[in-house]
This record gives C-alpha cells, structure tokens and sequence, in this order.
C-alpha cells in the first residue's frame, strides 16, 4: 500500500487543478523496488559499473487520466513530477484484461514503460536512459491499492 503521504501530495496536486480540468486517479503505487545495470566504467578500477539493487523508498507512482489524455506522476526524493509536464508523451499501448501497459517517451531520449497489473495491485516498470548524463538501464515493481 502506498504511503499515506503520497496521497496526501497527489491530492494537493489536483487541488491546485481547475475544477475542468480535474483528472481521473486510475492507479496509487507506493516504493518501488528492483535492479538496475549502469554499463559505464568506474574511473577508479576501470571495470564496468554493472548491476546495482536499486528503487525509490519514500517514494511513489500514479497513473491518472484527464479525459483521453494519460499522464504519470512520480514522486521521488526530488519531488512530486507529472511526466507530461516533464515533456514527456505518455502512451498507453494497451488495456488487456487486468492490465494496462503506457510508454513514457522523453523528448531528452530516456524511455520508461509500466505495466499497471490491476488484478495484482502492482506495478511493473523498466527505464532506459542511454546517451543521457549516466546511462542506466532499469527494472522495478511497487504495490497499488
């Protein structure tokens, strides 16, 4: 389940929204957990980075929809963020079953997919960012309600 403070900032969030313009809450996802493989070489050994257990603790994911628009907003130790506001083109690739499956493309080249599996309450998401600053390439799960 997801912090009792995230909803609390998710909720600020959309009350500072115009009542028109107020979007649909589709999913609440809490810390997320999982792996991630930086290929870079480490100056001081000169081998490759490699795999690093790595996730956001405090933090949190929502999937929400504002008519036919998506939108997905993160909250990390930097802060609240909506992935459009970021620039980047949220699109949902599919909603099969118990699932619903949204691209977030960047306009700076990092990609980010998740799978919102709603039967489970979970959440399946994987970054690759190459060719931006420090590439990184990534898995994580977190729980929804």
């Amino acid at each position: 389940m997801p912090p009792v403070p995230f909803i609390a900032s998710l909720l600020a969030f959309f009350s500072a929204v115009p009542a028109q313009a107020l979007a649909e809450t589709i999913a609440t996802c809490g810390s997320s957990s999982g792996w991630s493989f930086y290929p870079d070489i480490d100056a001081s050994t000169g081998k490759p980075t490699g795999w690093v257990e790595d996730g956001i603790s405090s933090g949190g994911i929502a999937l929400v929809r504002q008519g036919d628009d998506f939108d997905i907003i993160i909250r990390d130790t930097f802060g609240m963020i909506s992935a459009v506001a970021e620039g980047g083109s949220v699109t949902v690739l599919d909603m099969h079953g118990r699932a619903i499956d949204v691209l977030v493309a960047y306009p700076q080249g990092a990609k980010e997919l998740y799978t919102f599996d709603m039967a489970a309450k979970r959440v399946f998401w994987s970054q690759h960012k190459v060719g931006i600053a420090l590439d990184k390439v990534a898995a994580f799960v977190a729980d929804c309600n």
